[in-house]
């Protein structure tokens, strides 16, 4: 008896990545479209609360207690969502190491998900720290700012061993990265804005609270 073809004998690799490209879009738009919910249920709580502050302190209490409900609600959505991305975004990524456009030795490299994390170390604060980066970035300034010949000597011979130790980068990619701007991380920004708000409901709580219980005194 001959044993039926599995569904996945049938499917090719380009199947497995439309599959983890379709998974990832769906994913990051429905993490910016809860964002974006997210804002506007915030606004509108602010908007309720400083209206009656004055008024009806007791009814900010609650509402101020709601908008931290919502902001720890929506942070915990966001992390799984997050997880989501991350996980089509490597499945991703072995697609495109598989197929060799990682920035290895290349300027200009077709792997936008692998080369992510590699280009957000370049600029990142973790980077930033390296002593020996810092020295070449202090140069690398300096150079842009009154280019001359004994700077750009000591910077060329600091750069040539830097690259050495980091082959994983194309060498204009470096030399670029030493100039630029750090880029904070999305995911980073995003718990920051959450955090800020649970911050902001609290004391929120405390305003009213004290409002109210010097109304009824």
């Amino acid at each position: 008896m001959t044993e039926k073809p599995t569904p996945e004998a049938n499917l090719t690799e380009q199947d497995f990545y439309n599959q983890a490209c379709a998974y990832f879009s769906y994913h990051a738009g429905q993490r910016t479209t809860m964002i974006n919910y997210y804002i506007i249920v915030l606004g509108a709580c602010l908007t309720i609360y400083g209206n009656f502050i004055s008024t009806a302190p007791f009814a900010c209490i609650l509402i101020a207690a709601f908008m931290l409900i919502v902001s720890i609600l929506f942070y915990n959505m966001d992390l799984r969502t997050k997880f989501d991305v991350k996980q089509s975004q490597s499945v991703i990524c072995e697609f495109e190491q598989r197929y060799n456009v990682h920035l290895t030795h290349k300027k200009y490299a077709l792997g936008v998900f692998s080369n992510e994390d590699l280009m957000y170390a370049l600029y990142d604060d973790e980077f930033h720290n390296d002593t020996e980066f810092k020295s070449l970035r202090k140069l690398a300034i300096q150079l842009s700012r009154k280019p001359n010949s004994e700077l750009q000597s000591a910077f060329d011979s600091k750069f040539d061993a830097f690259c050495g130790k980091h082959t994983e980068y194309h060498p204009d990619i470096l030399k670029k990265s030493l100039t630029a701007s750090k880029i904070p991380h999305l995911s980073a920004s995003i718990r920051n804005l959450f955090f800020i708000c649970m911050a902001a409901s609290v004391l929120g709580i405390i305003v009213a609270a004290a409002i109210f219980v010097f109304s009824i005194l």
